[in-house]
């Protein structure tokens, strides 16, 4: 497939059931970067990818992705603080036995509180985006969105009716 466009980079966002993360490659040069210092909440952590762990604030708003989700939600459980929060985990996989799969189809977190599935993916993409942004940034000074070819890897094992969504 010949691209009509010259960008600056080319972009995999993997959100993984258990793990996410992502992979980038420069115009121009054949090598493949993956992040691999993840924020822990402690510290970085070298590993190529970060729990799929979506935290959101009483509001429905993101507040942390990966280990920094799930370690201020630990910290939220073990104060009893956590009954208005929302942790999403291995939310991927509700979407794998679900036959007639519309886009108004809710996932459930930890604690059986439910959104949207395509609001919890969004997030998902919209904070791995971001994250491969700033990482690209301070490599390169200006890029914008634009100056990405990205894809979003799907699981093969899904239906067609998940894959779309």
């Amino acid at each position: 497939m010949a691209l009509s466009k010259q960008y600056t980079a080319y972009a995999a966002l993997d959100i993984g059931t258990s793990a996410s993360g992502y992979a980038f490659s420069l115009a121009g040069n054949s090598a493949i970067h993956i992040n691999q210092a993840w924020e822990s909440g402690n510290g970085s952590v070298c590993t190529a990818k970060t729990p799929t762990c979506v935290l959101l604030n009483p509001k429905g708003e993101l507040h942390a992705f990966g280990y920094e989700a799930e370690n201020k939600y630990t910290d939220l459980a073990d104060e009893g603080q956590n009954e208005d929060w929302w942790c999403f985990r291995r939310f991927k996989m509700q979407l794998y036995d679900v036959v007639n799969v519309k886009r108004g189809l809710s996932v459930t977190d930890e604690t059986g509180k439910t959104k949207k599935a395509l609001d919890v993916f969004a997030l998902c993409i919209h904070y791995l985006k971001d994250h491969l942004i700033k990482q690209l940034q301070s490599r390169l000074g200006h890029i914008t969105l634009d100056d990405v070819y990205w894809v979003i890897t799907i699981p093969a094992i899904w239906n067609e009716p998940a894959k779309r969504l």
